[in-house]
């Protein structure tokens, strides 16, 4: 069976679709632990790390 030019793109695309959304929920994951160090830093005396001044 022979490939077709659709066929070849459309698979690309689902994979890069594939790729771009586990890419998305490392980001989402990693953007929850920063938010919760933030959290974490803002409540102890440690501010002024996240001031920049420490």
């Amino acid at each position: 069976m022979k490939t077709t030019k659709w066929a070849t793109s459309h698979g690309v695309a689902e994979q890069l679709a594939e790729e771009l959304a586990d890419l998305e929920s490392r980001i989402a994951c990693l953007t929850r632990s920063r938010d919760t160090i933030r959290g974490f830093l803002a409540q102890t005396e440690h501010r002024l790390v996240l001031d920049g001044t420490g």
